[in-house]
């Protein structure tokens, strides 16, 4: 199975090159290091991440791996709409019998690994969910956006710091490549009276000065 091994903020600091419209990654495994149970004071409250709920939505799968002393917690989390429970409860199913057969032998190898695999769970195919359709981006690419949209964009971006000095012209940047995380999708979502789900297809300031122009009179922010 093709795979990238990242962290969760590398993955929301550092967009990957999957397609805009998909989410982060069709499987996710996050490896805890004890780093979620950290309790830290949020203002006057006391806060920890958490990789149930909201967070664990960010892939179609996720595997939290978190270790005790003698023991290893694996807890895996799917979404319905991309992966069936028949295929939910296969892999979960393959999974116990990989752990089982790497912990009864230190010196079983991957290949005997796979056979026994194999030979308990052979390949299979089930449907899968409904695909996610992409956006349909209907602005044209070689028409230039309305100045209004091209400065109000440009205020955003300054007002969350995401400029370099003298920088003014028209920019096909990623958002990411900037310097932006979630908190940041959060705010210009806002300032722009879209989604995330939808900011997300548009990450260069020229993209949301388009974006601006279809969405128009939506957006209201005041930069």
């Amino acid at each position: 199975m093709p795979h990238r091994h990242l962290g969760f903020r590398d993955i929301i600091k550092q967009c990957s090159p999957w397609p805009s419209w998909t989410k982060y990654s069709s499987v996710l495994i996050f490896q805890n290091h004890t780093a979620l149970d950290l309790v830290v004071n949020f203002g006057s409250a006391r806060a920890s991440l958490s990789g149930r709920d909201r967070l664990a939505g960010s892939a179609d799968m996720w595997i939290i791996a978190t270790p005790f002393l003698d023991t290893l917690e694996v807890d895996l989390r799917f979404s319905l709409a991309s992966i069936p429970t028949a295929e939910a409860c296969w892999i979960s199913d393959c999974l116990t019998l990989v752990l089982k057969a790497m912990t009864k032998s230190l010196s079983t190898t991957l290949r005997s690994v796979k056979a026994t695999l194999s030979d308990a769970y052979p390949s299979h195919t089930l449907p899968l969910g409904a695909p996610v359709i992409a956006p349909s981006v209907s602005y044209n690419q070689f028409h230039l956006p309305s100045p209004s949209s091209v400065g109000l964009v440009w205020r955003a971006w300054r007002e969350l710091s995401l400029l370099v000095a003298e920088d003014k012209g028209e920019d096909g940047q990623s958002i990411f490549d900037r310097g932006a995380d979630m908190v940041t999708m959060l705010l210009l979502a806002q300032c722009y009276n879209v989604t995330i789900k939808v900011l997300l297809a548009y990450p260069s300031r020229t993209l949301q000065a388009h974006l601006l122009d279809l969405e128009a009179p939506a957006a209201r922010c005041t930069t």
